[in-house]
């Protein structure tokens, strides 16, 4: 009956466009499932960046305190605090 109403063209037609709607729905389907991995992927690696500068950060503070300092000085570098006799005044 709808071939006597449409034809034959228009119901091959019919057919060739829900085949078309239907691989598109695939290819989305596919697309999206594709993106969620990859937005949860970069998602995971800005947690990790975020605790890595937050460590860094932790470890700048400790760093750039006078303990700190005083600590590098002294167990890296050797220094030591002069004693008296060591201390002097240079004059022009």
């Amino acid at each position: 009956m709808l071939v006597a109403i449409f034809g034959k063209w228009s119901l091959g037609m019919l057919w060739v466009a829900v085949m078309v709607s239907a691989l598109a729905v695939v290819w989305a389907t596919n697309d999206t499932r594709l993106r969620t991995g990859q937005l949860l992927s970069l998602r995971a690696e800005a947690n990790n960046l975020l605790v890595a500068h937050g460590q860094l950060q932790l470890q700048e503070r400790a760093l750039t305190s006078a303990a700190g300092v005083e600590r590098v000085a002294t167990d890296r570098l050797g220094l030591k605090f002069p004693s008296d006799g060591e201390i002097g005044v240079l004059l022009p």
